[in-house]
């Protein structure tokens, strides 16, 4: 216990993370024999403030998919174009397969996760597993991509799945700050963006909570969505 609470004392976020890999790798030494109790399930759980989701109006959005087609490659575009315009997980979206997409009818089937570059035939949650839609300007932009794909949608330089860690790190934050966004976006806020869009062109809570894979429509208005501007005005037309 005072191992983490030292390490709190200087960040809660590595405390947490530092207390989350203590427990997992007693738990692999548990289960290969070696010792027979974990002692960090005693250790009192780090609180965490729930961190604030930014998300992009439509300007920024314009700006971000300029910088990553005229600054970037044709794959990084449709990259952000998809989690712009899909809502998708990183993980989601990096274990896409060719043949996941259906182009004719403007879905992409949602059935696996990408961890660390790796498969997982799984999706986060139940809910998570599901078909979604894409609309037509989107779908235009990946029928003109997959014609230089064979089998992973968006393969790695060797050939593999990205890591999404990586993405973020060495290609999000740099088109993020070349399109002049100061605030701590992250890929996941891309979710929020999405949302707020779908929202603000009057489509229902429910499409969008099956869009994004929510368990709960509860947690697609209260987490993610937010009254931004373009919300608002349709509101004042309405």
């Amino acid at each position: 216990q005072r191992f983490i609470d030292n390490i709190e004392q200087t960040s809660k976020y590595s405390a947490s993370y530092v207390l989350k890999m203590c427990k997992s790798a007693v738990n692999y030494l548990i289960k290969k024999r070696l010792l027979t109790d974990n002692k960090f399930n005693f250790v009192d759980s780090v609180k965490l403030e729930r961190q604030e989701i930014h998300h992009l109006d439509i300007e920024q959005i314009r700006k971000v998919l300029d910088v990553a087609r005229y600054e970037y490659d044709f794959k990084t575009y449709c990259i952000l174009y998809l989690f712009i315009g899909t809502g998708l997980r990183s993980s989601e979206l990096f274990a896409l397969n060719k043949s996941d997409v259906d182009i004719d009818n403007m879905t992409i089937r949602v059935n696996k996760q990408c961890i660390r570059a790796k498969i997982k035939h799984k999706t986060k949650t139940d809910k998570s597993n599901r078909v979604i839609y894409i609309f037509p300007d989107l779908a235009d932009v990946l029928r003109e991509y997959m014609r230089s794909v064979s089998d992973i949608l968006f393969p790695n330089k060797d050939g593999g799945y990205i890591d999404g860690n990586n993405f973020n790190r060495r290609t999000w934050k740099k088109i993020k700050e070349r399109a002049g966004i100061t605030d701590r976006v992250r890929l996941h806020d891309l979710r929020g963006s999405y949302i707020d869009m779908v929202l603000s062109s009057g489509l229902s809570p429910k499409f969008a909570q099956n869009q994004v894979g929510h368990s709960k429509t509860e947690t697609t208005l209260n987490v993610y969505a937010q009254n931004n501007r373009d919300m608002v005005d349709t509101a004042r037309l309405t």
